[in-house]
């Protein structure tokens, strides 16, 4: 697992076996993870869309909900939200309580 996203790595193409790391392709994952490098690519696939830089989440991401619909849309910084995050709720609705700027993953304003 990398920067919490997760997916499998396959014992047929990885000789670490199956793995848990962000989906950008298989064979660099694999190659990551046996050279213990860190991994840049994009995820594009799933519930999650945006850019992993040197390991870490970079970049604009959308999170979506198992029904299709978002769960947000933020920036990340080497891995931490930056900046203004917009969480929704399962039906649509604004989650008011999440929703905001945050600096280092931390919500510092409404």
């Amino acid at each position: 697992m990398v920067d919490g996203l997760s997916v499998n790595c396959p014992a047929s193409r990885c000789s670490a076996g199956p793995q848990q790391a962000p989906r950008i392709r298989n064979d660099i994952i694999c190659n990551s993870l046996v050279l213990g490098s860190f991994i840049t690519g994009e995820v594009n696939e799933g519930q999650h869309r945006g850019a992993i830089k040197n390991g870490s989440r970079a970049g604009p991401w959308v999170g979506y909900w198992s029904n299709g619909r978002v769960e947000f849309k933020g920036a990340f910084k080497n891995g931490q939200r930056e900046g203004p995050c917009l969480w929704y709720n399962e039906n649509d609705t604004k989650d008011e309580n999440l929703s905001g700027i945050y600096r280092n993953y931390v919500k510092v304003f409404d």
